[in-house]
């Protein structure tokens, strides 16, 4: 009897045990299921470890590598997507979705066979499939073949005439080809097969602007607005507009509205705050970077935007406590890091400029603004060779900043390089015609090159030392502290 009673309680005990377990199966769909809620609320780094939890259980599990693949596109993390999506379809090449994602990848890293290669095995198979015949004709287009691009996206339009993204593609190939009246004739119907969508209207907006039609252009950004009045995007966007078309005082009356919208959006008060800066307005734009700081507390860069205010406006002090506090919660932060960077330029101390800007590049070396920085603080230090080395690869890496071309020509002038300190110019005035001081420069290295003589910013008589082309750099137009880019 007694041994009856023991085995009706171990298997009692067995069965409590086994109510609380779950099979690798169950567990596995547990988290592809909480993955996927998550990816519903936009939590997507919870997401992501919800399908690594459900990958790590079962590591051929290929909805789990597809849902990852696409959580990290929509994070932007395009290495990881890639590695996920490809071995999607290694798992499952019929998941078609994965394939043409893939194809958006290789098309992304200029990979025009792999993309072509991945559109043609999902068009064999489903000659209708939109989303194929995009990702086709966006190959087609980069391969320099407009017609067979416009034959693809009419098949589109043909399949779904509320398609208003093939609408778009075909205003710019025409806009390409100066084919303006059909390039607007397709925006128009882009706008038709989609009424309330903002994205056509302001493709429209941009065609009018470029094409000089700047009513036309504003009426369909209130159009926007009108549309979507509690968007604070699109009231920024006509503000910009406004900013655009040298119309001050409607782009600050546009910007307040939208930061009337919604008090714990930080976004408008930054805008409008960068704004009232631009106007050299100190209170006003300290005061609207303030709200932005109420309506979202622990966000580092709304107090890097403020430090870096006082900076701009001189007042070293406050800007200097202002970085104390962001260091002390995240002695890593790269903006606070230049920009106490920066104050150690003002300050003339270049030793530590250059200490701080060579751990910053060390971590992140393609931030060239720092790299013209560091310039600046060789610069300091008279070692003008240092310097040109920085700013010719800055110029190397964004041919569009102007300041780094600027100062790299004010170098090669004390090194008598006249003709390098021409192309630099050259250069800077093609990206920005109205700088007046490249103009400046320009003109008088084409007067000094007429009669004979450098002028009056170059050298007269021999080269000159590093002393001297330092003295004439941080008294010229270069004194420090110096802006970024443009």
């Amino acid at each position: 009897m007694r041994t009856k009673k023991f085995w009706f309680s171990l298997v009692a005990v067995m069965m409590l045990i086994c109510v609380g377990c779950s099979t690798p199966e169950e567990k596995k769909a547990k988290h592809y299921k909480k993955g996927m809620e998550l990816v519903k609320e936009n939590k997507l780094d919870e997401a992501i470890i919800e399908f690594k939890n459900a990958i790590q259980i079962n590591p051929k599990y290929v909805d789990g590598h597809h849902q990852l693949g696409l959580a990290y596109l929509k994070k932007g993390n395009l290495r990881g997507a890639f590695g996920e999506l490809s071995r999607t379809v290694e798992l499952n090449p019929k998941l078609y979705d994965a394939q043409i994602k893939l194809g958006s990848l290789y098309m992304l890293g200029r990979k025009l066979p792999e993309a072509k290669e991945k559109a043609a095995l999902v068009l064999k198979k489903e000659p209708d499939n939109i989303d194929a015949l995009y990702l086709s004709g966006n190959v087609l287009l980069a391969e320099g073949k407009p017609e067979e691009t416009i034959a693809t996206l009419n098949r589109i339009i043909a399949l779904d005439p509320k398609q208003s993204p093939a609408y778009i593609l075909l205003a710019r190939i025409y806009a390409g080809q100066k084919k303006l009246d059909l390039a607007e004739e397709y925006l128009k119907k882009a706008i038709a097969a989609d009424e309330k969508a903002p994205g056509p209207r302001l493709t429209l907006a941009d065609f009018y602007g470029r094409t000089g039609r700047i009513d036309q252009a504003e009426a369909e950004l209130k159009k926007i607005i009108s549309l979507n009045p509690k968007k604070a995007d699109y009231y920024i966007i006509l503000g910009n507009f406004y900013m655009a078309t040298r119309r001050p005082a409607e782009a600050e009356g546009t910007f307040k509205k939208a930061a009337q919208l919604d008090p714990k959006d930080p976004k408008p008060f930054m805008v409008l705050g960068r704004y009232y800066a631009l106007q050299n307005k100190f209170e006003p734009a300290l005061a609207e970077f303030k709200k932005a700081s109420e309506a979202k507390p622990d966000d580092l860069n709304i107090k890097n935007a403020i430090a870096t205010l006082y900076y701009d406006f001189g007042k070293i002090k406050e800007a200097e406590k202002g970085l104390e506090d962001i260091l002390d919660e995240n002695e890593k932060n790269t903006p606070a890091r230049v920009l106490k960077g920066r104050i150690y330029l003002k300050k003339r101390d270049f030793t530590n400029a250059l200490t701080e800007f060579d751990g910053i590049l060390k971590e992140e070396p393609r931030l060239q603004d720092v790299r013209y920085y560091k310039a600046m603080a060789h610069i300091g230090k008279g070692e003008t060779q240092l310097a040109k080395n920085s700013l010719v690869e800055v110029v190397k890496q964004v041919p569009g900043f102007t300041k780094a071309r600027l100062l790299l020509a004010e170098i090669y002038l004390g090194e008598r390089a006249v003709d390098a300190a021409q192309k630099e110019l050259q250069e800077a005035i093609k990206v920005q015609p109205r700088n007046l001081q490249a103009r400046l420069l320009l003109g008088d290295q084409l007067y000094g090159a007429k009669e004979g003589q450098r002028g009056a910013k170059g050298i007269s008589g021999g080269q000159e030392n590093s002393s001297q082309v330092t003295s004439r750099l941080l008294s010229s137009g270069y004194s420090l502290p110096c802006d970024g880019p443009e």
